[in-house]
């Protein structure tokens, strides 16, 4: 495959005037406050180029992991406000897909932008259920993939959609999966790897692929207190993946056949409560009892740092600490 491959957005049919946008807007917030805005800023040139045509837009996305049920800690009624001044347009509210979203996306004017609630308030996103599909669809003449970050997941926004509507891809997608697809050519090496973020099994397509080519790979954030608690190391009540061990230590096997240096956090920043920054403290080594891990130590960062200022290619997916939390971003920004 390349970024040929995928239908570009001059290929929608010109007389679909209403188009579904799938984008990842799962972005980091600290109370109502989006903390990084990157994933948001980067679907505007798509959105732009769709407006300038005429068309209008029905942006979907989910938040968070609300279990196929409403829940407002996640509901995407927060982004409009940095919606509108993030992409300098009035931004409608949508409402429940379902429920909702149907009668005003028919009031959309050429240009118009609605926002729809959280697709994961419903079981059949996550299910790829062929009727929550097909509700979908229905919402447009057209689709457009903008949500790179969620493209590994077969959900009804992300397969269902388009196998029902005249379909493209974003100009962000196409340029992720661009450079993505140079990594598995001949990256300039040395080549580094920065891994973070909650799970290990989502993770393990991505490092099977880029393991032979691969000379350092520094693992942050849950993902690392997993491989740590894989090799008997204590994490106190650090968050990690459940039922992973043999898969982790198989991971840590295949990384010294060959000659992979692996670096795990050394250090800690650790709290009592995630929401208590007034505990927090390093510690060396392994982690007390009933302590959580939020970032990377001050010794780490420097291992990490090193690697990255000798790398000839870096591929970064996932921070090493909860950096959407200001106290606790440190690690992420001296990387």
């Amino acid at each position: 495959m390349s970024p040929g491959d995928l239908p570009a957005l001059a290929s929608l049919p010109r007389e679909a005037r209403r188009v579904l946008v799938r984008v990842d807007y799962n972005v980091p917030l600290d109370g109502e406050r989006v903390t990084d805005a990157t994933r948001i800023v980067r679907t505007r040139p798509t959105l732009d180029v769709l407006r300038r045509d005429g068309r209008s837009v029905v942006l979907a996305s989910h938040l968070g992991r609300p279990d196929g049920k409403p829940d407002p800690r996640f509901s995407l009624k927060v982004l409009l406000g940095p919606l509108r001044s993030l992409l300098g347009v009035e931004v409608a509210w949508g409402g429940n897909a379902i429920a909702e979203a149907p009668g005003r996306c028919r009031d959309l004017k050429p240009g118009g932008v609605l926002l729809v609630e959280n697709l994961r308030y419903h079981a059949g996103e996550e299910a790829n259920d062929g009727a929550f599909a097909a509700a979908l669809a229905a919402l447009a003449d057209a689709y457009v993939n903008e949500a790179f970050g969620a493209s590994h997941r077969a959900h009804a926004s992300i397969v269902g959609v388009p196998e029902r509507l005249p379909s493209a891809a974003g100009d962000a997608l196409r340029e992720e999966v661009a450079q993505f697809l140079s990594l598995r050519g001949d990256p300039e090496p040395p080549f580094v790897a920065f891994l973070g973020g909650a799970k290990v099994s989502d993770k393990l397509p991505v490092l099977e692929a880029l393991l032979p080519k691969l000379k350092t790979m520094c693992v942050g954030g849950p993902m690392a207190y997993t491989l740590l608690a894989a090799q008997g190391v204590a994490t106190g009540a650090s968050k990690k993946e459940s039922g992973m061990d043999d898969t982790c230590r198989s991971l840590l096997r295949r990384c010294r056949e060959r000659g992979v240096e692996l670096l795990l956090p050394e250090d800690h920043v650790t709290v009592a409560k995630i929401d208590d920054p007034s505990s927090a403290r390093v510690e060396e080594g392994p982690i007390a009892p009933g302590r959580v891990g939020v970032d990377i130590g001050p010794r780490t960062r420097a291992r990490f740092a090193k690697a990255a200022a000798g790398a000839g290619t870096i591929f970064w997916n996932g921070p090493p600490g909860i950096f959407e939390k200001a106290p606790y971003a440190s690690g992420t920004r001296a990387v």
